[in-house]
């Protein structure tokens, strides 16, 4: 039901702030569709008390983004990738946390500058290893997302940047910060 409704309310804002015509000056033939891959690394920044063993919060992080752009200052898309939140590992345990963000994004192009809100669901892959036995929970839970990213450079529709995105899993109380290197095509 919740889920529902902010996919209504994520609709209707975006068919609000986006303008129907194309600014002035620009191409008749910019694309509609963007898409986005990056890279990078993604930190723990809701860590509770530490447990005992190799404790990590964190780890590689991976995002695919796709949005529908119909003018230069705001596109809304999807977003989807692969992160790990955290890892533990001791003499008889081993376990790992993952999420897939799944979110509905509005994007907002500000010169150099583009800001993303993202709200929807995170997939969570959480396994556990205790002499050999492996143990596995996956679950949905609600989360959110507000990003930031920086074009360094490029050629043509493709560029290439850095991006900063804070993520929410607000049912599992988690926040991590992902700082990837982007590669776009407009």
């Amino acid at each position: 039901m919740f889920g529902k409704g902010c996919f209504s309310a994520f609709l209707l804002v975006s068919c609000l702030l986006t303008p129907a015509k194309l600014h002035a000056g620009e191409p008749a033939d910019r694309p509609l569709l963007h898409l986005e891959a990056g890279a990078g690394y993604a930190f723990k920044l809701s860590a509770k008390d530490r447990p005992p063993g190799d404790y990590r919060g964190g780890g590689l992080s991976s995002g695919f983004k796709l949005f529908l752009s119909p003018n230069a200052t705001v596109g809304y898309g999807f977003e989807t990738g692969y992160f790990n939140v955290s890892a533990l590992s001791g003499e008889l345990l081993k376990a790992k946390i993952n999420a897939v963000p799944l979110l509905w994004l509005i994007r907002f192009d500000m010169g150099s500058l583009d800001f993303q809100l993202g709200v929807g669901y995170y997939y969570i892959l959480a396994r556990s290893y205790i002499d050999s036995n492996r143990v596995a929970a996956d679950e949905f839970d609600l989360g959110y997302s507000i990003g930031a990213g920086y074009p360094l450079g490029g050629a043509g529709r493709w560029k290439w940047g850095i991006e900063a995105q804070w993520s929410n899993i607000a049912e599992l109380q988690i926040s991590m910060l992902r700082i990837n290197v982007r590669l776009s095509h407009f």
